[in-house]
């Protein structure tokens, strides 16, 4: 066999090896969007950002995410990776925003009561709406399970803050909810 055949064998199973690699990483990454869009949205959402512009950062963020999945997918939450990611796109396309028009705010409202479990989505969505949104954040992460180091990894903040952001959220909720039931 001669040298120049050889090579062309290692070309193709290099070449084989890569596509199997490539073919893996797009299993393991698509995976991982469905398993954490919802998510992800959810909380990009409590930021206060329209809808279109949550998604359209999440979009991006995927894709590096994808680019870049031979290492995030050793990291031990791709979701705050992913979180951050898109929080970093909304940032400068708010900046880039405020530069050209300012976007109109949307003041969801809330629900008349919590009778099945969309509705009371709806009525978390409208206690959350009331926080400030780095507190809706927080919380929200939290709630999700991830502990206040990776919350503020995720969010850029010091472990002070992300302890200052819960318990403030917390007394903001019980108030708001003491609120409504005086209100009944």
């Amino acid at each position: 066999m001669s040298q120049s055949d050889h090579a062309a064998r290692w070309d193709d199973t290099g070449r084989l090896d890569a596509a199997r690699l490539d073919a893996q990483y797009d299993a393991e990454c698509n995976a991982m969007i469905e398993d954490t869009y919802a998510r992800a949205e959810a909380v990009l959402r409590l930021g206060g950002d329209h809808s279109d512009l949550v998604r359209g950062a999440l979009h991006e963020a995927y894709l590096i995410a994808r680019r870049k999945w031979g290492q995030i997918r050793e990291f031990e939450a791709p979701l705050g990776w992913v979180i951050k990611t898109a929080h970093n796109v909304l940032r400068r396309e708010r900046a880039k925003a405020d530069r050209e028009t300012a976007l109109p705010d949307e003041m969801p409202g809330a629900p008349a009561s919590a009778t099945d479990s969309w509705e009371a989505e709806q009525l978390r969505r409208f206690w959350l709406a009331q926080l400030p949104p780095r507190q809706a954040q927080v919380f929200e992460l939290a709630e999700q399970g991830f502990s206040n180091p990776e919350i503020g990894r995720t969010l850029g903040l010091a472990d002070s803050s992300v302890r200052f952001y819960k318990s403030d959220a917390r007394r903001r909720l019980q108030e708001l909810a003491g609120a409504a039931d005086a209100t009944r």
